[in-house]
């Protein structure tokens, strides 16, 4: 993993990830979001996410359980808008 980011109050993390290109991204992102839910707690949701454009890039987001709702909402206005071009959501966990 390259990056981790964390809100101050630990309710959201970032994590950036740079694919490789010697597995399909699919793969990549489905075996990371594996590894990342079996140590998350119950109730805490991962959502992983890929930027593809120039160096394709993975994205996870941690999220506590009383963020979920609203991480879900932010990131289906995210892809639906402008910015949201070339970024494909690819699991909830």
């Amino acid at each position: 993993m390259n990056h981790i980011m964390m809100m101050a109050d630990m309710s959201i993390i970032l994590i950036n990830w740079n694919l490789s290109r010697n597995d399909s991204h699919e793969h990549q992102i489905k075996q990371s979001a594996v590894q990342l839910s079996s140590r998350i707690n119950d109730g805490d949701v991962a959502f992983a996410l890929r930027y593809s454009p120039y160096s394709p890039r993975a994205y996870f987001i941690l999220t506590i359980q009383s963020e979920v709702e609203s991480m879900r909402k932010r990131l289906k206005e995210f892809m639906s808008g402008l910015c949201g071009h070339g970024w494909d959501l690819y699991y909830e966990i």
